[in-house]
């Protein structure tokens, strides 16, 4: 793990959570989290709002999105469950009730997933905490027809989940797209992996923290696996425009990183993984190892040793 960018993102979290504490006017320092997709590689996600939960910045974002995995991640960090939240990576997603490649028509069930963060006794999501939090939540899911990037704020119980459902649906390994305002959508980070000039544009945020839930990009295509999955087998259950933006995602990820690097005015610290976690690893041994390694480097960075 290492982090890339301007540190003064953390000294602003650390002005932030001060100026909370105090009661203070604090809207001058307006942090800004975004938690990427990545599927299993999320752990990273779980186990950077481990640390900054435990490290007091649980109320230091004015707003916090979350693109596919990075949903329910941000869901667990605002009520307080983060911990919890980053458990389930290697406990119940490692079941072959969520992930099984030989369940072609549902390799990823996320309804299942869904009835643990709704019913579980020991996992079940506080719904009224998140949507009650100072912190603002927002949940990027895509339009299955027409591969159009959308952000929504849930204001009820079952607007949060259904958008949580929506933004962790990938399209191909899972059955269906979910149903919203009378639209059908699909993984948050599908169509734009980091749209991260919209993002700064809309919530003119004074810094911004990226948790990548990925290692370092640096070259970006999409996998000729990935590729010829979305032409063959997946073809039928994606839209002519996902498929278009299936080819483009590897591209995309890499320029919008770019520009990240190169062009923003906006103070930009971003958070990588490493390589020891695959998008489908289902071994509990690795995930959590690679939660502590993550957890470690969290830790060292915010409170000023990296």
């Amino acid at each position: 793990m290492f982090f890339e960018g301007n540190h003064d993102v953390v000294k602003a979290l650390h002005a932030k959570r001060d100026l909370l504490q105090s009661g203070a006017d604090h809207m001058h320092v307006r942090p800004l989290l975004i938690i990427c997709g990545g599927v299993m590689k999320g752990i990273f996600g779980g186990a950077a709002v481990v640390t900054l939960h435990k490290m007091g910045y649980g109320s230091a974002f004015d707003v916090v999105v979350g693109l596919s995995t990075g949903a329910p991640t941000a869901a667990y960090f605002l009520a307080g469950q983060q911990v919890v939240g980053t458990r389930i990576y290697s406990e119940e997603c490692c079941s072959k009730q969520f992930i099984n490649p030989w369940r072609i028509t549902r390799m990823c069930d996320v309804s299942y997933l869904m009835s643990v963060f709704r019913d579980s006794p020991e996992k079940r999501l506080e719904r009224h905490t998140v949507l009650n939090h100072r912190s603002q939540l927002h949940i990027g899911v895509t339009e299955y027809s027409s591969a159009r990037q959308q952000f929504f704020v849930p204001t009820d119980t079952d607007s949060l989940f259904t958008l949580m459902e929506a933004s962790m649906t990938m399209p191909g390994v899972c059955p269906k797209p979910v149903l919203y305002k009378g639209e059908q959508w699909v993984d948050g980070s599908y169509s734009d992996p980091l749209p991260i000039e919209y993002l700064i544009a809309t919530h003119r945020p004074t810094h911004v923290l990226i948790v990548a839930n990925r290692e370092c990009v640096q070259v970006g295509t999409t996998p000729l696996w990935e590729q010829v999955l979305y032409e063959t087998v997946f073809r039928s259950r994606l839209s002519p425009s996902l498929r278009r933006t299936a080819r483009a995602r590897g591209a995309l990820m890499s320029e919008r990183f770019s520009w990240v690097r190169t062009q923003s005015r906006t103070p930009i610290l971003v958070g990588w993984g490493d390589d020891s976690i695959q998008s489908f690893t289902r071994n509990p041994t690795l995930l959590r190892a690679a939660a502590e390694r993550s957890i470690e480097s969290w830790s060292k960075l915010l409170s000023g040793q990296q």
